[in-house]
């Protein structure tokens, strides 16, 4: 039985960070070892592309804040807790 590993990522853009987060994500997923799921903030930027195209049997779930204090921070949070308990 595999372990599932959720990678929860800033955003898809070119930084540092990013680079390593999508790199770790491809690792899990190529040692088999593992179910990958990926979560994000904010879904946009180039390194989304290769995320998608690593083959990953699971959609890549989007938690868009604008604020921490706002309503729908709120949704989000409730939204990625549900997301947590499945």
């Amino acid at each position: 039985m595999k372990l599932s590993v959720l990678q929860l990522i800033g955003n898809f853009q070119q930084g540092g960070s990013e680079q390593q987060a999508v790199q770790l994500t491809r690792l899990l997923h190529e040692s088999g070892r593992f179910n990958v799921h990926v979560a994000v903030l904010d879904a946009s930027g180039p390194l989304r592309e290769k995320v998608e195209h690593m083959g990953l049997t699971h959609e890549i779930n989007a938690y868009p804040l604008g604020s921490f204090y706002d309503a729908n921070a709120v949704r989000q949070v409730r939204r990625f807790a549900d997301y947590l308990r499945r």
